[in-house]
């Protein structure tokens, strides 16, 4: 009776305190107020709208995708408060309280206003944070540090049954495989997200690789524009951030991306026709992949919650992850495979090559920087550093996934 207590006592302030706070902010507007000022990082209260999940993945304002992620965000809030009862753990009634109660107080907002409303932001100097969170994601957050750290539980679980024979030792080597490979889409479909959202980072791309001095250099030879090398820095970058934005939107916006010239006032298109067609294919080739990301991340996540159940319902195991020195062994094997092809090849060829593979029979590709901003803007450095960064992020959400999966399925 204690643990359902305790278990109630958490959701209910949870889910009150991170509703009743969204009005008291929005009456106060405290927009733009710094908190917290510490010199080198500085928290501030920056009032966005989250019409997706964590970082925006899942983006999109319509009342069917709010609804359909209010639905699941309650699905997993029910399984959440399920185990916080089941488990004999101490303290998983607070983590479980904490976890569901932060997960509807969102879901509700998604109900009740279209969204998420977020307001804290925590920056550094050197890397301005783009992301804001609330009292909610607060409460999420404790609940999983909790869960993480909370002595594991040992059900004696009877161990699988050993392979027999070549075929199915292949078939598991296969299975095997498959989950991982499922799992390298997923992390790869996140850390897009999240890179995408965070602007990849451009204006520390631009800074490191002194794309000032190329924009500087290039743009006065442009045939098509004027006078975009007297534009700043602040206003490149913000070029870079519509492209970006209008690409992961289908394309929508990526005619209105303009500058103004110093010279004259004139606001001048960015993008010449050619330009907007090439970026409307990629734009297209990323809303075709995004529903796949999406699908296997989703099928992998149901996977993952069936194989936890059917260990503590049936005391058995129906799969196991790989251990960390395995899904190490992985990861170096396969960025190996990865660079080691690229330094074959060489990378500006990979580059080109990958090119003629998604844009065959498609609009142009390739453009000189006479007659490209675009290209003026975003030399392959640039998309060479995403490229690190994606990697980068994606391997660290793997290991993260791992350690989750070593701890409470294993």
């Amino acid at each position: 009776m204690s643990r359902i207590l305790n278990l109630a006592l958490f959701l209910v302030a949870s889910v009150i305190t991170a509703v009743y706070i969204r009005s008291f902010l929005l009456e106060a507007n405290l927009n733009g107020t710094t908190i917290i000022p510490l010199g080198f990082a500085s928290l501030n209260f920056q009032y966005t709208t989250n019409i997706g999940i964590n970082f925006g993945l899942a983006g999109e304002a319509s009342k069917s995708r709010q609804t359909l992620l209010a639905g699941i965000s309650v699905l997993l809030c029910l399984i959440v408060i399920t185990w916080g009862l089941r488990s004999s753990q101490k303290l998983m009634p607070m983590a479980a309280g904490l976890l569901a109660g932060g997960g509807l107080a969102n879901a509700y907002e998604r109900l009740a206003f279209g969204g998420v409303f977020d307001y804290f932001n925590l920056s550094i100097r050197a890397f301005p944070n783009p992301f804001s969170f609330n009292l909610a994601d607060i409460y999420i957050f404790i609940g999983v540090i909790l869960f993480i750290f909370a002595r594991t539980e040992n059900p004696n679980l009877a161990d699988e049954e050993k392979a027999h024979g070549a075929g199915r030792f292949l078939l598991k080597l296969f299975y095997n495989l498959s989950l991982t490979v499922a799992l390298l889409i997923s992390c790869l479909y996140i850390s897009w997200h999240i890179l995408s959202y965070a602007n990849f980072f451009f204006g520390n791309i631009y800074d490191r690789n002194n794309l000032e001095e190329h924009v500087n250099q290039f743009a006065p030879q442009n045939r098509n524009k004027e006078d975009f090398a007297s534009t700043s820095r602040s206003e490149r970058v913000k070029i870079f951030a519509e492209i970006s934005d209008a690409i992961n939107s289908g394309g929508n916006g990526l005619d209105e991306i303009s500058y103004s010239q110093n010279s004259t006032g004139k606001i001048e298109k960015f993008l010449v026709k050619a330009e907007l067609n090439h970026l409307q294919d990629v734009a297209n080739l990323v809303a075709r992949l995004k529903p796949i990301g999406a699908a296997i991340a989703t099928v992998l996540m149901l996977f993952y919650i069936f194989c936890w159940h059917y260990m503590f319902t049936k005391q058995k195991y129906f799969w196991r992850p790989s251990g960390l020195i395995s899904s190490a062994f992985q990861i170096i094997l396969l960025t190996t495979a990865v660079v080691g092809l690229i330094a074959i090849i060489g990378p500006q060829k990979t580059f080109y090559q990958l090119h003629e593979w998604a844009f065959t029979e498609k609009a142009q590709w390739f453009f000189y920087y006479q007659d490209s901003l675009m290209t003026t803007l975003m030399p392959e450095i640039v998309f060479a550093d995403i490229a690190v960064l994606l990697g980068t992020v994606t391997i660290a959400i793997w290991f993260f996934i791992i350690s989750i999966l070593r701890r409470y399925l294993i």
